[in-house]
């Protein structure tokens, strides 16, 4: 049971929290939009954004849903992680692919975010054995 509460915890943590980065980079596009009107250069660097900086905050986001994961429930953390990297990245996937198909490129994203969440949990362990051993 408690490991279905961190599960749900963690895939309601990801969600929630992809939402809210959406969100930021939505105004962020807006703002973006409106300053290349005037500063055409804008359009050009625009075209890395998403691979300089949502990649490793989409990485970073899954590294921390598995933080969350394995703090509610410290048994079977890799299990635990794996499930809610599935789950989330299944329901990402299903929405981005409804009108395409997947690429090397989302393979590759999707690896990295399977173990950007196993680490967050494997993270919280060590960080645990290490405070308790310096104790």
């Amino acid at each position: 049971m408690r490991s279905l509460k961190a599960i749900t915890a963690g895939c309601a943590f990801i969600v929630v929290m992809g939402l809210l980065i959406q969100l930021a980079y939505i105004f962020f596009a807006v703002v973006h939009i409106y300053l290349a009107k005037s500063y055409p250069f804008l359009n050009d660097v625009g075209v890395y954004f998403k691979y300089l900086i949502g990649f490793p905050v989409f990485f970073f986001l899954m590294f921390a849903g598995g933080y969350v994961t394995a703090d509610l429930s410290p048994q079977n953390i890799i299990r635990n992680c794996l499930l809610v990297a599935m789950i989330t990245m299944s329901f990402s996937m299903l929405s981005a692919l409804s009108y395409s198909e997947i690429t090397i490129t989302g393979l590759i994203v999707l690896f990295v975010a399977l173990i950007s969440t196993v680490m967050g949990g494997l993270y919280w362990r060590y960080s645990q054995l290490k405070n308790h051993t310096a104790v």
